[in-house]
C-alpha cells in the first residue's frame, strides 16, 4: 500500500526567501547611495542655475537628476518641499533651509493605513 505524502515545512524555502530579501535590500541600498538629499534652498539655487533635470514633484517631495554627472557622486536628488511664501522670505534672508517630513509618513504606509483603517 503506497504511503500518502503529507506536506512538510521545508527550511530551504525560508532560507531562499531570506536570501532573496537580502538581495533586494542590497539593491535598494545601492539605489539610495546614488541619491543625495539636499536642502530645499540648495535645490532652488541649482534650479536657477539649470543644474537639475527630470524633476518629479510630489505633494511633499521633489525628486530629480543632476545634469552634470561626476564619477563617484550621486546622480539623483531628493528634497522636501517648503511653502512658496516661506521659501521666498527665507531665500531673501540668505538662509539655508529645508523642510522635514512628519514622523510616521514613511513611503506607502501612510496612504495605505489611511485607506484601510477607516473601513474597520
Amino acid at each position: 500500500m503506497p504511503m500518502k505524502r503529507e506536506h512538510h515545512f521545508q527550511i530551504w524555502y525560508t532560507l531562499v526567501a531570506l536570501l532573496a530579501l537580502l538581495c533586494f535590500e542590497d539593491y535598494l541600498a545601492a539605489v539610495g547611495a546614488r541619491t543625495e538629499a539636499i536642502p530645499y534652498s540648495q535645490f532652488q539655487d541649482m534650479l536657477v542655475r539649470g543644474e537639475v533635470n527630470n524633476l518629479v514633484v510630489d505633494a511633499d517631495r521633489i525628486r530629480g537628476d543632476f545634469k552634470a554627472l561626476e564619477a563617484g557622486k550621486p546622480t539623483h536628488l531628493d528634497t522636501v518641499r517648503v511653502g512658496p511664501a516661506l521659501a521666498q522670505s527665507l531665500g531673501c534672508a540668505g538662509a539655508t533651509f529645508a523642510a522635514a517630513l512628519r514622523p510616521g509618513c514613511i513611503g506607502i504606509v501612510s496612504p495605505v493605513m489611511s485607506t484601510i483603517l477607516p473601513s474597520m
